[in-house]
């Protein structure tokens, strides 16, 4: 009796550390203006994006990071039906034909969001300049302690051009800028950065103290839809304990013969000390 009563107990507290083990679930994703994929003109399409908010609900994450977000109504749309707050990120390109709303971004959470920097608030538009998508931070209070969260969108290759060299000041930019945070216990870090695992600008990165939660799998982002590379991340460093990914499927609507994106997304679980 007294062994099954010890046997009992242990899997009693051992189920009630599982439950207090604090966790936070962060996802990011390119969403192609929720115009979905293929199309050869990005427009938001209303089934599209009705549907990826059922994609981003079941998805259960605390914080959400999109890239080529579509307007600024549908996001504000998204955050009422997930019942979050949200900072919008403006593009310093202000798009085309092809990409009418530029490449701006966002930050999705269920936590308050106490401060916010949108770099591109006060720049210089261009086509052809640093962060001419976006990038923005968004500092949100959790009942941890404060947490810094970062969204960005690297530039990409274009124009017959390997655009390394503006990932790299961007970058830079990007450390002195974020390391400013000296109260957030946590500091996260994603987006698009438009280059593979183990290139220059990621490895930068690696060496300003984050960890690539998705470094132990063969998870691939791009292209759809037989993916071959990943350039999507989330990146964290900090007062954390582990991190798990949790790689989730691209949806394809067959009725309306699209993807989502072009883009698979990356979930990460990041459990808390």
């Amino acid at each position: 009796m007294k062994k099954i009563f010890i046997f009992l107990s242990f899997v009693v507290l051992s189920h009630i550390s599982l439950q207090a083990q604090d966790t936070i679930k962060v996802l990011t994703h390119n969403v192609l203006a929720f115009s979905g994929y293929p199309k050869s003109k990005f427009i938001t399409d209303t089934a599209v994006f009705n549907r990826a908010k059922e994609f981003y609900k079941n998805s259960k994450a605390d914080i959400i990071i999109l890239q080529e977000c579509p307007e600024i109504q549908y996001i504000k749309a998204l955050a009422e039906y997930l019942n979050y707050n949200f900072k919008y990120f403006k593009p310093k390109y202000k798009g085309n034909e092809t990409y009418p709303y530029g490449f701006p971004g966002c930050v999705l959470t269920k936590y308050p969001i106490t401060d916010t920097l949108d770099f591109n608030g006060g720049m210089k538009k261009g086509a052809d300049s640093i962060f001419q998508r976006h990038f923005g931070i968004v500092n949100i209070l959790t009942n941890k302690g404060k947490i810094q969260v970062t969204g960005l969108h690297l530039c990409a290759d274009w124009g017959n051009k390997f655009r390394e060299t503006t990932r790299l000041i961007e970058i830079d930019i990007l450390q002195k800028t974020v390391l400013k945070c000296k109260d957030c216990f946590l500091q996260i870090l994603a987006g698009d950065c438009n280059s593979i695992p183990g290139s220059i600008p990621i490895n930068k990165i690696l060496k300003m103290g984050y960890l690539d939660t998705y470094s132990a799998i063969n998870w691939k982002t791009v292209p759809i839809p037989n993916p071959t590379v990943r350039i999507d991340y989330i990146f964290v460093k900090g007062n954390f304990k582990s991190f798990e990914p949790a790689p989730k499927e691209l949806p394809y609507f067959s009725d309306l013969q699209l993807y989502m994106s072009d883009h698979a997304p990356c979930i990460s679980e990041i459990i808390l000390k």
